[in-house]
């Protein structure tokens, strides 16, 4: 059911690009007009954010799966960096952005085991629930 509700979602995203990024509050922060500003408060995360938006917002919605396969070991890479990147969290907060981070740092090694061979359906899954978990990852440590 969670599964559909997420495709019904992106569904509506890809048909009114704009929606996402005219939305107020969220994470009109690092979006805003252009999807390439944005305001993140560790290095490692902009960084991984500066390959994840022109997948997200171009390579996705054109279905450009070799690209997006291409940029798979840089995408690990920069997940390698993000989970061991420093986070100024609260304590009482660490267990629930561990866990996002872990989930995030899973759905990206997902996507780089479906980009050496898997079909372009799973992958473009993969993409969707990579971008989700960055998301959710991001809205808790800001």
């Amino acid at each position: 059911m969670k599964r559909i509700a997420l495709i019904s979602l992106l569904a509506c995203l890809l048909a009114a690009p704009g929606l996402a990024q005219e939305k107020k509050g969220g994470h009109e922060g690092h979006h805003g007009a252009e999807h390439g500003k944005h305001k993140f408060k560790v290095a490692e995360v902009e960084k991984f954010h500066d390959l994840l938006a022109p997948i997200w917002h171009e390579q996705y919605p054109a279905k450009e799966w070799a690209k997006i396969r291409a940029q798979a070991g840089e995408l690990v890479r920069r997940k390698d960096a993000v989970m061991k990147a420093e986070l100024g969290v609260k304590t009482e907060n660490e267990a629930k952005v561990g866990e996002l981070r872990a989930k995030f740092g899973a759905s990206v090694d997902r996507l780089a085991g479906l980009a050496k061979q898997g079909p372009d359906e799973e992958l473009q899954k993969a993409v969707a629930e990579m971008h989700e978990a960055f998301e959710n990852f991001f809205d808790a440590i800001r």
